[in-house]
């Protein structure tokens, strides 16, 4: 049976996605949302991550399974949007917002294999570059579960890698392919979601004292942290005001989702953020060609986007070969 609480959670984190990527937002809005949005997605999958199911993977297993769930729906929408550009001018130029592509289409090429999440190299499907970075953070995990036979051991190995993930974002000035920089300090976050699930933390009520000790944290983190947060982009700032403001926000947005957990549309943008992501950046475009006569209208545009999506992964869902395809669904 599924957790209404963790379906919930991730219904408000994919909105806060979709809020964050809607032009005309608040800055300040938009400094606190990337605080803390794309850690959840980690938290959450960290806390859904099943030790005692893949510790008995081999390598080769393990890898069809997550390439499925991850690669398989990454390059789908990918390519399908790839193609688009490619073989209808109209459909480029309506997605791109222009009457040709920007940058050579070999570019959009490269930017699909490198998975280069930005509009420059992934057009209108920028978002998934969260699918090459959560499928190199389980990679990174299971490598530990390999490595380590201690909990202290495994503790200090994920510290040291996620140490290394934030050197790169103050060393390096290119991205690592598959968003593998990132995927190192996205691991604090997965391993913190795995440890909380060992003491039942969905299930534990948040009361109004960490409410309010979480948003003191989350506004000081905010307020101080001289950058806005891009996990996409590995930029961080000050690292200790990172990991304090996203903790913070995470428990903010479970807090909210336990009382909200009954709520169906929710749970239904839940169980389909994977869908939403690849999808977010051609609606999005799309919902700015039907507003450009209206001027600045973020929150008209959000909620556009909300209810296309919903109505698009509703059609997807009555042909199950195409749900299974961008979804990534597997058994078991």
């Amino acid at each position: 049976m599924r957790n209404k609480v963790l379906d919930a959670v991730r219904g408000l984190g994919i909105l806060l996605v979709i809020l964050g990527h809607t032009n005309g937002r608040p800055q300040l809005l938009m400094k606190f949302i990337y605080s803390f949005h794309m850690p959840l997605f980690f938290f959450v999958s960290g806390y859904l991550f099943n030790v005692e199911k893949f510790r008995k993977f081999r390598w080769r297993d393990f890898l069809l399974y997550k390439g499925r769930r991850y690669i398989q729906p990454y390059f789908a929408f990918a390519f399908t949007f790839y193609l688009l550009f490619v073989v209808l001018p109209e459909a480029r130029a309506a997605l791109g917002g222009a009457p040709v592509a920007i940058q050579p289409l070999e570019k959009y090429l490269v930017g699909i294999f490198y998975s280069r999440g930005t509009a420059a190299w992934l057009p209108v499907s920028s978002p998934l570059w969260f699918l090459t970075a959560l499928f190199m953070t389980e990679l990174f995990f299971f490598a530990v579960l390999k490595l380590t036979r201690t909990d202290l051991a495994r503790f200090w190995l994920i510290g040291l890698l996620a140490f290394l993930g934030y050197l790169t974002s103050l060393k390096l000035s290119v991205k690592i392919p598959w968003n593998a920089d990132t995927a190192l300090t996205a691991l604090a976050f997965f391993y913190a979601g795995r440890v909380l699930r060992a003491k039942g933390f969905v299930s534990v009520p948040i009361g109004l004292r960490a409410i309010g000790a979480a948003a003191l944290v989350s506004f000081f983190a905010v307020r101080y942290n001289h950058i806005i947060v891009s996990f996409d982009d590995n930029r961080y700032g000050d690292g200790l005001l990172m990991y304090a403001g996203a903790l913070a926000g995470i428990l903010l947005a479970f807090a909210l989702a336990q009382r909200l957990s009954e709520g169906r549309f929710l749970r239904f943008l839940g169980r389909n953020t994977l869908l939403i992501m690849g999808l977010d950046f051609a609606v999005l475009r799309l919902v700015n060609i039907l507003l450009a006569k209206v001027g600045p209208a973020w929150l008209l545009s959000f909620i556009l986007q909300v209810l296309i999506i919903s109505l698009v992964i509703v059609g997807l869902r009555k042909v199950p070969s195409l749900y299974r395809l961008y979804s990534g669904k597997v058994d078991g």
